[in-house]
């Protein structure tokens, strides 16, 4: 629908050595049962895709993840709600700052992390619960072999992955994982994620909630 952002990004993505493969028009049969080889983020422009939420769950049933195209105007904080209780990773909008922050959303939703507006995120966790949008600072009794794992975790490494890295058992990943998830209060891991996603922002909780009284 935008034929200029999408040779923005075109663009940009090869010059930082990326793949990609183009369909012009998507529906949710034309996603693929799973992710094509070596293909890991689905890139959706939502106003050429009406079904772009379903199309998104189909990818993401076998491993895949999502990055959104929006144009700002047609889009509210509530979409971003939606985007990620749905699993989506992330929200681009289509702006003059579009070439600023498609590979940077890319590289960040490709580690497992997430790319949606720092409000958009307070939200979230402030709906998924109190021991959501503490401070990190406020959460302690990590160990230090629980804090490293837990930054491998909040980047999308999978267990056996930790374990490969870290030359230890994947069940002793396994273990330190669950007492990480115990003692963060978080139900699963994309909690985790946009737990320290939250700490890790520029803008810490206590001063957005001093700009929104």
């Amino acid at each position: 629908m935008n034929p200029l952002a999408c040779q923005r990004i075109r663009n940009l993505i090869l010059e930082n050595g990326i793949s990609y493969r183009t369909v012009r028009s998507i529906t949710v049969e034309d996603v693929a049962p799973e992710p094509a080889a070596g293909i890991s983020i689905l890139l959706i422009d939502t106003c050429s895709v009406s079904k772009w939420a379903e199309c998104s769950l189909r990818w993401q049933a076998s491993g895949g993840r999502t990055l959104l195209l929006v144009m700002p105007q047609h889009w509210r904080q509530s979409d971003d709600l939606r985007i990620l209780s749905l699993g989506i990773s992330g929200v681009v909008p289509i702006t003059d700052r579009l070439e600023e922050e498609i590979t940077d959303a890319i590289d960040s939703v490709d580690r497992g992390g997430l790319w949606v507006d720092d409000e958009a995120l307070y939200a979230y966790a402030k709906k998924m619960g109190p021991s959501a949008w503490r401070p990190q600072s406020a959460i302690t009794g990590l160990t230090s072999r629980e804090e490293e794992i837990a930054i491998w975790v909040a980047n999308g490494f999978s267990n056996k992955e930790i374990a490969e890295t870290l030359e230890i058992s994947e069940r002793t990943v396994k273990f330190h994982v669950s007492n990480i998830l115990k003692k963060y209060q978080a139900p699963n891991r994309r909690h985790l994620i946009v737990m320290i996603a939250l700490s890790n922002r520029s803008l810490s909780l206590h001063e957005m909630e001093k700009k929104r009284a």
